[in-house]
């Protein structure tokens, strides 16, 4: 399995076309990267779909590079992790039930 800071470069490589040794945590979306602001976006939302994370507007003003989107996505499923510490195993009928308040 790929660890979080892998599966976030990749979704940068194939948003962007830019060379994987290029994404390094401190690499700038804008600065360093190139990225527009439509990209950048874009990046955002490829990481709440992978992750199943959502990244409010404010959240994502401060994700301004590599790091800052790792940062963000560790902390958010660490987090998650403390209020359900079942949720990474958790599977089957019962735990989608209770998660949809049935």
């Amino acid at each position: 399995m790929s660890t979080i800071a892998e599966r976030i470069r990749k979704i940068i490589v194939d948003q962007l076309g830019a060379d994987p040794a290029t994404i390094v945590d401190e690499a700038s979306f804008a600065d360093d990267l190139g990225a527009d602001s439509l990209e950048t976006v874009q990046i955002v939302m490829e990481i709440e779909e992978e992750f199943g994370v959502e990244i409010p507007d404010s959240a994502a003003s401060t994700i301004l590079t590599v790091g800052d989107a790792i940062r963000f996505v560790e902390k958010t499923r660490r987090d998650r992790r403390g209020i359900y510490p079942a949720d990474k195993a958790a599977t089957g009928s019962s735990f989608d039930a209770l998660r949809a308040g049935r």
